[in-house]
């Protein structure tokens, strides 16, 4: 009863903000992911390996599954902890030599996220492999472990 209600939450919100967009002239869900390449207001600063990648939860989805080693870090800009995290991501994607991917979805400007990906805390950490979600990673918060997770991941992957 209670997954029940979370998915009727979750398809409320997915339709709220896919009317919102469409009534401010937002892209689509679809426009949303970043390819190899590309770079866009969706992007932070382009989509190859070392860039961590701002998308919104639809995106999201969307990437893991073109993407065989993903780690989502879920945080809200208003967090103190997400700030400090920032920049050990950044390290960590640009440190690690795998081809897994970083990528960031602020919670707090998509709360349909929260409900979508089951977020009940800033920062929360998302390990996905082949499309799917591996684990929710619970080691320290420093570049190099994870660097370290990150490769693991991609090992994993191939």
């Amino acid at each position: 009863n209670t997954m029940a209600r979370r998915q009727a939450a979750a398809s409320f919100l997915l339709l709220a903000a896919l009317i919102s967009a469409s009534i401010r002239g937002e892209a689509s869900a679809e426009d949303q992911v970043c390819k190899d390449g590309e770079t866009g207001p969706h992007c932070s600063g382009g989509a190859g390996a070392g860039t961590v990648l701002a998308l919104n939860p639809y995106g999201l989805e969307d990437f893991v599954g073109n993407h065989p080693a993903v780690v989502a870090v879920f945080c809200a800009a208003s967090a103190g902890k997400c700030r400090l995290l920032a920049p050990e991501v950044q390290k960590a994607a640009e440190s690690t030599a795998t081809g897994a991917r970083f990528v960031t979805v602020d919670a707090e400007e998509h709360p349909e996220a929260r409900i979508i990906y089951g977020i009940e805390a800033y920062p929360t950490i998302r390990l996905f492999l082949n499309g799917r979600m591996a684990e929710e990673y619970e080691g320290k918060r420093l570049a190099g472990d994870l660097t370290a997770a990150a490769d693991k991941l991609a090992e994993a992957a191939a």
